[in-house]
């Protein structure tokens, strides 16, 4: 995805983008695999070797192979301080594939915790992260996800906006209204003020990346019992998910 305008916009920030692993067509996973860490491994340490000398390097994981080990190789030799930005971790996601106990997936835990160690700083989002770190000798403190202002609750007029906008500019039908002046959940009255209406569904937005490692059928088997649910009072649901 293309980064955002603050930060490619921003004169402070320098964009080194990587050169892609080439695909290989006729060789087992295991080599393919091998060489796309030395692959990875070659170009993120050049890149970051041609970099103007670093107080800090910030590294977000997963993925932790080989970008731990390269970034931590990479600050001691030019005198800089380790952050690693935990995330989740690499190892649990490869178990998805090769099962918990591949000799890759041991290796690749071992790695990852042996190295969280050596890190001079261990950030992560959220408590239970942080005492699961912890387990393994790895302190971290714990930094939550912040949106920026931009961010805020919407008022009902902006509401009643963005609704119009996904109608008219996106095609959403679901939030048609019973006027060219109304929306499934907001109308404007006689006093051209924008009140919400008392039969409006709710809109329920959840983000997924379809991985392995999320569940994301048990959302819909809540809405499939909530659907079918005798209470009749309850309002419709409007379900996006991005």
């Amino acid at each position: 995805s293309e980064l955002g305008q603050t930060i490619s916009n921003n004169k402070n920030i320098q964009i080194s983008n990587l050169k892609s692993f080439p695909k290989l067509k006729g060789l087992p996973e295991v080599v393919v695999y091998a060489l796309k860490i030395l692959w990875q491994f070659g170009t993120l340490l050049v890149c970051l070797s041609q970099l103007p000398k670093p107080d800090f390097i910030c590294v977000q994981n997963p993925p932790s192979i080989p970008a731990i080990f390269t970034t931590f190789l990479i600050a001691k030799l030019r005198g800089a301080r380790l952050i690693i930005d935990w995330h989740n971790y690499g190892y649990s996601m490869l178990a998805l594939k090769h099962g918990s106990k591949h000799w890759i997936v041991r290796l690749c835990e071992r790695y990852e915790f042996l190295l969280g160690q050596f890190a001079d700083i261990n950030i992560c989002v959220s408590n239970t992260f942080a005492k699961d770190l912890n387990v393994h000798l790895i302190k971290a403190s714990v930094l939550y996800d912040k949106a920026t202002n931009h961010f805020h609750i919407p008022t009902i007029e902006e509401k009643h906006k963005i609704l119009m906008k996904m109608i008219a500019q996106y095609s959403y039908k679901q939030f048609e209204g019973k006027s060219t002046k109304s929306t499934r959940c907001t109308t404007e009255d006689e006093k051209n003020n924008i009140v919400y209406l008392p039969d409006r569904p709710v809109i329920l937005v959840s983000s997924t990346s379809w991985s392995e490692d999320e569940n994301f059928q048990l959302l819909f088997d809540a809405l499939k019992n909530y659907a079918t649910h005798e209470t009749s009072n309850l309002p419709s649901i409007v379900c996006i998910v991005t």
